[in-house]
């Protein structure tokens, strides 16, 4: 009879101590990057972030800027850029990126400068890479006369 009586108070006790009720705590899923917002622009603002999502450009503009939104930064070593001519009927890589992730405060962003006096006309994209994450914009080149 003993037994059973302490094996009745042992969780009486244990409640009493932990105040009386039961604690519970909230375990919050891993973070994942993500790539959000992405623009482009002739140049980026103080807060390293294009004002304005623009999409087509002039041949003359000396250069392109791309910027992005990434969320939870630290868990991959670095953000890439992949600039790239759709022109041709293979796609030309020209020019790539890469800013270490403890370098980011909320917004990456890659300008790409004209190369040769203008910018051939046509489509081109740049591709935001973090981690396995990954993001397009598209943009057209047109020539002005």
């Amino acid at each position: 009879m003993k037994i059973l009586k302490v094996a009745l108070l042992t969780p009486l006790l244990v409640l009493a101590a932990c105040g009386g009720e039961a604690k519970t705590e909230t375990v919050e899923p891993p973070k994942t990057v993500a790539i959000s917002d992405v623009k482009l622009c002739l140049e980026v603002g103080a807060q390293n972030e294009c004002p304005a999502d623009l999409r087509a450009f002039p041949d003359s503009a000396p250069q392109i800027s791309v910027s992005a939104v990434i969320t939870n930064p630290s868990t991959v070593p670095k953000v890439v850029f992949d600039w790239r001519y759709l022109g041709d009927e293979t796609p030309k890589a020209i020019n790539s990126a890469t800013i270490k992730s403890t370098e980011i405060v909320r917004v990456a962003s890659s300008t790409l400068s004209m190369v040769d006096h203008e910018w051939p006309a046509g489509k081109y994209e740049v591709i935001v890479t973090a981690g396995t994450q990954e993001a397009r914009a598209d943009f057209t080149v047109v020539h002005v006369d």
